[in-house]
């Protein structure tokens, strides 16, 4: 691996000041930095959840196939999971939310559904909304 498989790739002391992904002596790449670096911190073992608990997200609630509508909802929990469960099964991250008028209710939006059925802005949820309601 390289800094630019590094977490703090853009803003490291090291690579802007020192050039530490290359070798002093020859000028090529190092390709094990995480060897090298004692803050490599590798990127394809991170997980950007798509919210913060405490954040209102806007989900597109079609309970009732023939009218659809927009729940405002708090996030309560963020689950993240390795994939898979015991068994071998996929099991997504989610995140577990509330909805604002129904604080009894709460359920499980997969990390994969914001951008499609749930959304950070009512804005974009109307939008997406419309569409559907467009095509139907």
């Amino acid at each position: 691996m390289t800094c630019k498989n590094c977490i703090y790739e853009p803003m490291c002391h090291n690579v802007i000041a020192y050039g530490m992904d290359t070798d002093d002596v020859t000028g090529t790449l190092i390709t094990d930095i995480e060897k090298h670096c004692k803050h490599f911190k590798d990127k394809s073992r991170v997980i950007v959840p798509p919210c913060k608990v405490g954040d209102t997200v806007y989900c597109i609630n079609t309970f009732f196939q023939s009218d659809p509508r927009i729940t405002e909802c708090e996030v309560d929990a963020l689950h993240i999971t390795s994939g898979k469960n015991i068994r071998g099964h996929k099991t997504p991250s989610y995140a577990l939310v509330r909805s604002k008028n129904m604080r009894s209710l709460s359920s499980r939006i997969y990390f994969e559904k914001f951008g499609v059925s749930a959304f950070l802005t009512r804005k974009e949820a109307e939008k997406a909304l419309a569409e559907r309601e467009g095509e139907g």
